[in-house]
């Protein structure tokens, strides 16, 4: 894998071809010499039971990355197309071989980008929002957005609301990207124009539309909007029947 005499495209391969070979990936890591690009490769391709197999030393090998260099390393791992995502029975035997044993969570993160969506989430989700230096604003996005997805889904839910304000005031403790909240508005936009909240907790998230995300507040006010519109008297019907000019 460092044989740069070679090309990317046949390193690669040959690593994807050698997955389950736990001797091949021994090697590559004690002879490296650009242990970032050996350890993207692992993430990539390696099977469950090789990541087992050299869970331990991988946690050691974790050490020698800088923190930036781990974070590069998720984020290379994240944008990969075509990446071998592992069955769901295997990731959750995994996530059980995790829980068996001390771990550095930026290795199980590390691992967590093969797994399925909904794994990854419930995964995520269930972990402290500090249980990472690294990743902790990572891991709290994924547990707001995973709220808001919830709170669509049962709006009549407060604790699912007071959980959003929670995770929403956290956010705004961190360096967040405006991006982030404005894509995150309309992804959910389409999804909203059907989604309505009780005329309750409507009114209430009106009085202090700054503690909830856009996409709460919008919906917050067109589900006041709609009841104001449903339940307007006509002036004219209401003189008729209380015989104002009679």
């Amino acid at each position: 894998m460092s044989d740069f005499n070679l090309s990317l495209c046949k390193r690669a391969k040959y690593a994807q071809n050698k997955r389950g070979d736990i001797s091949y990936w021994e090697q590559q890591f004690n002879n490296s010499t650009d242990l970032k690009f050996v350890c993207f490769m692992f993430f990539q391709w390696a099977t469950p039971n090789v990541i087992t197999k050299l869970y331990d030393n991988m946690q050691s090998i974790l050490f020698q990355l800088s923190e930036s260099d781990i974070k590069i390393l998720f984020n290379s791992l994240n944008k990969v197309t075509g990446k071998k995502e592992l069955r769901k029975s295997k990731a959750l035997e995994m996530i059980d071989f995790f829980n068996s044993k001390p771990f550095v969570f930026e290795m199980n993160y590390l691992i967590s980008s093969r797994f399925s969506d909904e794994v990854r989430e419930n995964f995520i989700c269930s972990q402290k929002n500090d249980i990472s230096k690294i990743f902790v604003i990572d891991i709290i996005k994924m547990k707001f957005e995973s709220l808001i997805n919830k709170y669509l889904q049962d709006t009549g839910n407060l604790e699912l609301l007071n959980q959003i304000k929670e995770y929403y005031q956290l956010l705004s403790n961190y360096d967040i990207d405006d991006k982030f909240m404005y894509h995150r508005y309309f992804r959910f936009n389409d999804e909203s124009k059907y989604i309505n909240i009780p005329i309750g907790i409507a009114e209430s998230i009106m009085r202090d539309t700054a503690s909830f995300p856009g996409i709460i507040s919008s919906i917050a006010e067109k589900s006041c909007r709609l009841y104001a519109n449903e339940n307007m008297n006509i002036v004219g019907k209401i003189a008729n029947e209380r015989k104002w000019f009679d």
